[in-house]
């Protein structure tokens, strides 16, 4: 088959490591791209930026499929942009559809649907400005996140919180770096797992992926996003 690798590499001499927390880079590309070709097929990597759509078009006729794990560009809805590009073209891709990946990126949709079919998740608040007051059903410690980010963009080693005077020290910064609202988590302390599943009809489950702490300093919170 011949795939369209469609990414977001990191850009090189990075003064703001932050700004681009979700792109990957050059090396993790590449070695994607080498565990694609191992199994017969030809890659072509596409770092996608405002072009997307045209670059696509353009090589529709040699494109089999789309393996996308671009970040996209900006905006609440950006990391829909090459599955919406792939529906117009008409163009088979992989991953989630353009509305699971845009409410995926939105923690606070993503716990309102968990949160209606009776799936567990930590008690939450969206703040849209410093002067909101806390939930009083809602307990220290709290963890801090911009609402519309992913790959621990944004989260540091303060926004685990403990009192309201450091609750609304790191609300007020993130508004203010990320110009979005921000969400409020109850804090779980305990042992973390990613479970991929793949396909709809008859879903197979992958091996379970335990994320590890251990290396961490004993200062550093045991946190992702």
């Amino acid at each position: 088959m011949n795939i369209a690798l469609t990414c977001s590499i990191k850009p090189d001499g990075l003064s703001d490591k932050d700004k681009y927390a979700e792109f990957d880079s050059k090396e993790t590309i590449n070695d994607l791209a080498k565990a694609i070709e191992a199994n017969g097929h030809s890659v072509t990597i596409i770092n996608v930026d405002e072009n997307i759509f045209e670059t696509l078009r353009k090589n529709k006729n040699k494109i089999d499929i789309v393996f996308n794990v671009a970040e996209g560009l900006a905006g609440e809805f950006r990391e829909s942009i090459v599955q919406v590009c792939c529906e117009i073209l008409g163009i088979p891709y992989h991953g989630p559809s353009p509305l699971t990946a845009a409410i995926t990126l939105n923690k606070a949709k993503t716990k309102e649907i968990l949160i209606a079919n009776n799936i567990p998740t930590p008690k939450f608040q969206v703040f849209y400005n410093i002067d909101e007051e806390l939930n009083k059903n809602i307990h220290f410690p709290l963890l801090i996140k911009p609402v519309l980010e992913g790959s621990s963009k944004g989260i540091f080693n303060e926004n685990l919180v403990s009192n309201e005077a450091e609750l609304k020290k790191i609300v007020s910064k993130i508004i203010k770096n990320y110009n979005q609202p921000v969400i409020v988590e109850e804090f779980l302390n305990g042992r973390e797992f990613t479970v991929s599943v793949i396909g709809y009809e008859n879903p197979i489950v992958l091996p379970i992926v335990e994320v590890k702490f251990d290396h961490l300093p004993k200062d550093i919170h045991p946190m992702d996003s």
